[in-house]
This record gives C-alpha cells, sequence and structure tokens, in this order.
C-alpha cells in the first residue's frame, strides 16, 4: 500500500467487498496512516489497514505489532482464533545493484503472517506473505519452505489458504508462471496448497509510486511502453476453487487478485 492514493485505494475497495462479497483481505505494505516510518508514536495514530478497516465496516483488522508490515482483514462472520508471525530466511547482505533500489540500502527482516480462523465450525489457516525483492528466486522459495516447515510443526496441514506477493522476477515474461509455481512449490509439497489465482501479469513498473531513483527510472521506462508485467501476486490453497479473477488497479503498481474457495470440513 505504502499509503499512495489511499482514498482513491478505500473506496476502490469499499466497491470489491460489496461486488465480490468478500470475506478476507490480505495487505501487504501496511504503514502508519498519516505516512512516515513505523514508530511507537505512529503506531498510536494506527496504520493503513486499519483506516481501511474503519472505512469498509464489518470486518476485523489482525495486525501483530511485532511486524505491523502485513495486516489481514476478516469478516464479521469469521472468528480469529490466533495469529502469529513465522520468521523467514534473511538475506545476509545485499549486492551494490540491490541497495539501488531497497530502502534504507540493508537486507532486512521479514516475516509472514498467519492467522486461524472459524467460520460455521470450519477452522481454517490464512498465511499472509510479501517475500524479499531482493535476492534470487532460490532465496525467494526458502522464504515459503520456511512457511510451509512452520505450519507444519504445528501441524496445520489441510485447510491453508496462503496469499501475498512472491517477487518472482524473471527476464522472461512467458516463463512467469513457471518461476512463481516453483517458488511457491513448498506449500504444495507439504500441504497441499496450489495456485488457485489468475496466471495473468498483475506487477506493473510503470505504474510504481516509490520515490527512490531507481524506482522513477523504472517508471519512466514502463511509460515509454516498455513495462515487464510478471504474476507476481499469488493465492494458493488446498480448497477448491469456484472462480479467480484480477482487478486493475490503477493506484497500486499490483492488481488485486482474488479467490472464491469452496469450504471443505
Amino acid at each position: 500500500m505504502h499509503g499512495r492514493f489511499f482514498d482513491e485505494l478505500r473506496e476502490r475497495y469499499r466497491r470489491l467487498v460489496s461486488e465480490h462479497a468478500i470475506d478476507v483481505l490480505c495487505l501487504q505494505e501496511n504503514e502508519p496512516h498519516l505516512g512516515g516510518p513505523i514508530t511507537v508514536e505512529a503506531n498510536k495514530r494506527g496504520t493503513q489497514a486499519e483506516a481501511m478497516c474503519h472505512a469498509l465496516g464489518g470486518f476485523q483488522c489482525v495486525c501483530n505489532k511485532e511486524y505491523p508490515a502485513l495486516a489481514t482483514l476478516v469478516g464479521s462472520e469469521l472468528s480469529v482464533q490466533e495469529s502469529f508471525l513465522i520468521r523467514l530466511p534473511r538475506l545476509p547482505r545485499l549486492t551494490w545493484f540491490e541497495r539501488l533500489y531497497i530502502r534504507g540500502g540493508k537486507a532486512n527482516q521479514k516475516f509472514a503472517q498467519a492467522t486461524r480462523v472459524q467460520k460455521s465450525g470450519i477452522s481454517f489457516t490464512i498465511v499472509n506473505f510479501h517475500l524479499d525483492t531482493a535476492g534470487d528466486n532460490t532465496h525467494r522459495r526458502s522464504q515459503i519452505q520456511a512457511i510451509a516447515d512452520e505450519l507444519l510443526s504445528r501441524k496445520l496441514v489441510r485447510s491453508i489458504s496462503a496469499c501475498g506477493d512472491t517477487n518472482a522476477f524473471t527476464w522472461s515474461r512467458a516463463a512467469g508462471m513457471l518461476v512463481v509455481s516453483d517458488v511457491m512449490a513448498p506449500l504444495r509439497q507439504a500441504v497441499g496448497a496450489t495456485i488457485k489465482s489468475s496466471n495473468q501479469a498483475t506487477h506493473y513498473f510503470a505504474r510504481q509510486r516509490e520515490d527512490l531513483l531507481t524506482h522513477r527510472f523504472l517508471t519512466l521506462v514502463g511509460k515509454l511502453g516498455l513495462d515487464h508485467p510478471l504474476p507476481y501476486d499469488v493465492i494458493c490453497s488446498d480448497w477448491a476453487v469456484l472462480r479467480q479473477g484480477k482487478v486493475m488497479i490503477q493506484e497500486s503498481d499490483h492488481d488485486l487478485v482474488f479467490a472464491e474457495l469452496s469450504v471443505s470440513a
């Protein structure tokens, strides 16, 4: 989210929730609502996800204070049982090139957020993640492996849905979904969660709103018609999919992906 075009996103999410009868929203890049770094004082003002939750109505915002960058909005018909963080492998260092596009110029510790919810007596787990932009796809696959390992250690092996940004870059647009599938493979192998979302591209450099010079350059190149859209964003689950798709979000560099899943005991 990063707070850019928040008002426009809020209105768009209102329409989406109504149109698609959404029960769960997984949000990444959650920051203080008024912008700026996440600090204790900023958190007192609330985050963008909390503001979005308030605007939508009928949702509960699940956001772990230890890592507020991820937030899961849960509909009123679902009851939250627990939420916990999963530590992901961290890059030991960034290359000189990676320091050009990573804010702060250093590798950060990332987590995934797992939320156990219940609806009509059926319990299921929602995993919200945002994999590293830096590093290669082997590293990103290791981050998914860490999620799979934690689920197995907690004996959470069925009724799993994972949603997030893989950042699975490849120079071949034709191979985009194959690369994403390989990154997500540990979840398929561990809990049978396969990709249920569309194989369409969801990320566009031309729509980036970040202020680093590298991002500005990529945005300009994208607007000149040299964009490189890829299917970064996915929903994986061991449930059957009834319908899926994406919604173009001009206010963000990522489109929104959605899936209607068949709930089973």
